[in-house]
């Protein structure tokens, strides 16, 4: 099977004028300065490049940075061999062969997130935008971080998707409209 960028990356037209947005709730990692998101995995973790051009990947599940490449051009040229860890394609390509689809900025989240015991797995994936995607696991890994040994944190099920009570802003309200209009919808 051809593989093309397209197939494990989200569509990455508007990602460096996002930048900021998408790397701004993350702001209590030490992401290094200047940093300019260049691409979007299909289950939301970001790859950036600092000001000297290094490559990084952002893993948005467990909360973790790794400098994978020392520039763009080695950054593509080590694709092929990193397609799995990189961009956990395994579980996109199951997604798209039961026919699930993503357009522009959409991702596969997981309805059950990594840091709360949740694994990436068909039945484990939830459609969401990028943006809520990622603001929502910065603030849940956030949140984990900040707590004490021992600590409890509440998270609220809505829509399949775990929210922690303070990430409930336009995550939560979104996934609560979701659920209205699809009541309406059947109600029809």
């Amino acid at each position: 099977m051809d593989i093309t960028f397209s197939d494990i990356a989200v569509d990455g037209e508007h990602l460096v004028d996002l930048s900021e947005e998408l790397l701004a709730p993350w702001s209590w990692l030490p992401l290094p300065p200047g940093a300019v998101v260049v691409a979007a995995s299909k289950v939301g973790d970001l790859f950036f490049e600092d000001g000297e051009g290094i490559v990084y990947r952002l893993d948005t599940h467990l909360g973790l940075i790794d400098r994978i490449a020392d520039n763009e051009q080695a950054f593509f040229e080590g694709l092929e061999e990193n397609l799995v860890p990189w961009f956990r394609c395994v579980v996109v390509f199951q997604a798209r062969e039961v026919g699930a689809k993503l357009e522009g900025m959409n991702v596969f989240a997981l309805g059950k997130p990594v840091a709360l015991g949740g694994e990436f797995d068909l039945e484990n994936l939830v459609h969401t935008d990028l943006k809520t995607h990622v603001h929502f696991q910065a603030e849940l890994l956030r949140k984990l971080a900040e707590l004490p040994p021992g600590g409890k944190l509440e998270v609220e099920v809505v829509n399949g998707r775990s929210v922690p009570p303070t990430a409930q802003g336009t995550a939560l309200a979104a996934a609560k409209q979701a659920v209205v209009d699809e009541t309406k919808a059947a109600a029809k």
